[in-house]
């Protein structure tokens, strides 16, 4: 089970020239790091479209010890749609 929103510590989210940058706090078993990645927000129709992504090593968050078949390495991507609604 990962949980990638800590009650009292919101991301930190820092504007960049083509792309946002987010940093916050992801717990998998029990371990929680530090991550940071970049993500898109485009404006849609009625509402918003977030696209982005990170590399983890699964490894830090003790996900599959002593298996050698799996990459150590994992990349989450995400693409996210939300709609607004109006009151």
């Amino acid at each position: 089970v990962a949980h990638a929103v800590h009650p009292g510590q919101p991301p930190s989210l820092q504007r960049g020239s083509s792309a946002w940058q987010a940093t916050g706090k992801l717990t998998i078993k029990n371990v929680t790091k530090e991550i940071s990645f970049p993500f898109t927000a485009t404006k849609q129709d009625n509402g918003y479209l977030f696209k982005g992504g990170f590399t983890i090593n699964r490894r830090d968050f003790g996900v599959g010890e002593g298996s050698l078949s799996l990459a150590d390495e994992l990349m989450v991507k995400f693409s996210i749609a939300t709609t607004l609604e109006k009151n």
